[in-house]
């Protein structure tokens, strides 16, 4: 038996001859190689102690006894008894390689643990605004992960640990904060037309009040859907409609684009032909 200290107990029935002197103790490290005297000089007890080293890697070592007598004549060896080693060494920790942010999600990709014992990989993400944390568990190969369904333009906390089969924890690298994106642009203005009045010459651009405090609107225009540039027409604060007072003969093309007070803007509408003949 051994113990969490590495205390190894050998134990063995007592030999009947009576010139026996007493036993000799081998040990190895694999049973494949040569066994090494741990009790060189015949000991009569049947109960022996040795401790083992806690900060080696290899987890096996073996045991096997010899009965001698007075003349040092030696039994045969008896069948190797196998001791697995205390595992109190943390496995190695896993290492952040690369990430790429998007507005939504956060892809990680790491080192896995190079120790052989790794069970599992965990990963922590804490949210910086509310403090919450979660834990999820990786294969001992896996390398890669999405966080998705993230709050943009948030910052996230995020470490990796490993598990050995001893349940041993391995060193927490490197913390990786990172902020997501924040979503700048908003899906283009809704219900947005212009038509041409020809009894007062002015073609009239509208669009439906949008749903955020607008800080400025910009018209464009151009004699293309491709070639719309921004124009001085002027519109006013939470206006949703513009003039153009000096429209040209021919087919001319608008459209429109809010900046919002929070910093987000609208996509470019889908430009609308207006003919002026």
């Amino acid at each position: 038996t051994v113990n969490d200290s590495g205390i190894v107990t050998l134990r063995w029935k007592s030999n009947k001859e009576s010139d026996l002197q007493g036993y000799l103790i081998y040990f190895s490290n694999s049973p494949k190689a040569e066994f090494s005297g741990l009790v060189n000089t015949p000991m009569e007890d049947t109960l022996f102690f040795d401790t083992l080293s806690l900060r080696m890697l290899n987890r096996d070592v073996y045991y096997g006894i010899e009965a001698v007598d007075h003349r040092m004549n030696r039994s045969g060896m008896t069948a190797m008894v196998k001791v697995l080693r205390p595992d109190t060494l943390p496995p190695v920790e896993p290492v952040f390689r690369s990430y790429q942010v998007g507005d939504s999600f956060i892809r990680l990709v790491w080192f896995p643990s190079s120790s052989i014992d790794v069970t599992n990989q965990l990963l922590t993400r804490q949210n910086s605004a509310t403090g919450e944390i979660i834990t999820l568990k990786f294969k001992p190969t896996d390398s890669s992960y999405t966080d998705d369904a993230l709050e943009a333009g948030q910052l996230y906390k995020y470490n990796l640990f490993a598990l050995d089969e001893s349940n041993n924890r391995s060193p927490i690298g490197t913390t990786l904060e990172l902020k997501t994106y924040r979503n700048t642009f908003l899906n283009p203005v809704k219900g947005f037309n212009a038509v041409y009045d020809s009894l007062s010459r002015v073609v009239i651009i509208r669009w439906e009040i949008p749903e955020l405090p607008a800080k400025k609107t910009i018209i464009y225009k151009g004699s293309s859907p491709e070639t719309v540039s921004a124009t001085p027409i002027p519109v006013k604060e939470d206006e949703h409609e513009a003039f153009d007072l000096r429209p040209k003969t021919g087919t001319t093309y608008y459209s429109v684009k809010i900046i919002f007070e929070n910093g987000t803007q609208t996509l470019l509408s889908k430009p609308i032909g207006v003919t002026v003949r």
